[in-house]
């Protein structure tokens, strides 16, 4: 059996969007002859907010065996002298976040590069396997990839779930001057990275077409689903004994929900003596968003949340009789996960 040497900074039980990919893989590898050996940091599963990926985490490090794969866990440290110079100094500060990407450095606030490469760097000596598997972001960990396939000549495969650092605005958006510095240097060291790839996938078509404008070869499309398996076991509960109307999922800022929230309206009027319960399952993630639906819907039976354990969110998609999905106007290449959790929920949205 060939084996992988798979880098993540996100994986189970981190309470991210990022973990069930990189877990299918675990799983699922086994069926063509690989056994993945995964790589990442501890994680809690309690991640509820974005300032709780970045906390550090001084857990020694674990290694496990597991049915399909094994999994070497490292602790995870944050601070670097430049990054305290730049959180006490306004000064240092731009320089820091300017200096970055001109060196190559970025999502250093998730540095999955600083806390696996001395590990790996040992690991690899006496170590052997088949190819290096990437998923990313942090694009850091691309450059860890690549840097490890060329000094040990180890096949190099990455999987992108986004790129750029979402510097890619709506179709029709002008980019600052600010947007361009970073997304230039993105692209310079995405080349370079890229090169090293025997094989690159990615979650759309779009992406891919993006990937092509630094990379010699289409990426693979392989997007994202949903488990079977767990969906066979949530029952719909539905307590409330309502019409449960349901989005989850965190709603950004530049997403059109007007349509929303007048059509909601509009029904209320319509059907004032309604039995409807509307569930809005980590709205309150952006504070700014979850305000807005709040004070635009404040009449209705409604139930808010920040960001919960994804059992708890899929559970409150089988006890939905309708669902809800925003999308993205003028975007290419944003499939949310949720959208295929929906589909995996079999409900109507």
């Amino acid at each position: 059996m060939r084996k992988a040497l798979v880098i993540t900074y996100f994986f189970p039980p981190a309470n991210s969007v990022a973990s069930p990919r990189v877990q299918a893989f675990a799983d699922n590898f086994h069926t063509h002859g690989i056994h993945p050996v995964i790589v990442t940091r501890h994680w809690t599963g309690k991640e509820n907010e974005w300032v709780d990926f970045l906390t550090e985490n001084n857990t020694p490090v674990t290694f496990s065996k597991e049915k399909n794969f094994s999994v070497y866990r490292f602790p995870y440290v944050i601070a670097s002298n430049r990054k305290t110079l730049a959180q006490n100094s306004k000064l240092f500060s731009k320089l820091y976040h300017f200096t970055n990407p001109v060196l190559g450095h970025f999502n250093t606030e998730v540095n999955a590069y600083k806390s696996l490469f001395n590990f790996l760097n040992e690991h690899l000596k006496t170590n052997h396997y088949d190819f290096i598997l990437v998923s990313a972001p942090p694009f850091n960990s691309v450059r860890l990839g690549y840097e490890l396939s060329q000094k040990f000549a180890i096949p190099l495969v990455l999987d992108l779930r986004d790129i750029w650092q979402t510097l890619l605005g709506a179709e029709d958006a002008e980019l600052s001057v600010k947007q361009k510095f970073f997304l230039y240097f993105n692209k310079r060291y995405a080349k370079k990275w890229f090169s090293a790839a025997k094989l690159i996938a990615t979650v759309s078509e779009p992406l891919a077409e993006e990937i092509m404008s630094v990379y010699h070869k289409k990426p693979v499309v392989v997007t994202n689903g949903y488990e079977d398996s767990i969906f066979k076991t949530l029952l719909p509960k539905t307590p409330n004994g309502k019409f449960n109307f349901t989005i989850v999922g965190t709603i950004y800022p530049t997403q059109d929900i007007s349509i929303l929230i007048e059509g909601l309206n509009k029904f209320k009027q319509m059907r004032p003596d309604h039995k409807l319960k509307l569930n809005f399952i980590g709205i309150n993630t952006i504070a700014e968003v979850g305000d807005k639906i709040k004070a635009a819907l404040k009449d209705f039976d409604l139930l808010t949340t920040g960001k919960i354990e994804r059992i708890k969110a899929l559970q409150y998609l089988a006890d939905a009789q309708i669902l809800f999905y925003s999308g993205w106007r003028g975007h290419k290449g944003i499939y949310s996960t949720k959208i295929f959790e929906y589909l995996g929920a079999r409900k109507i949205f």
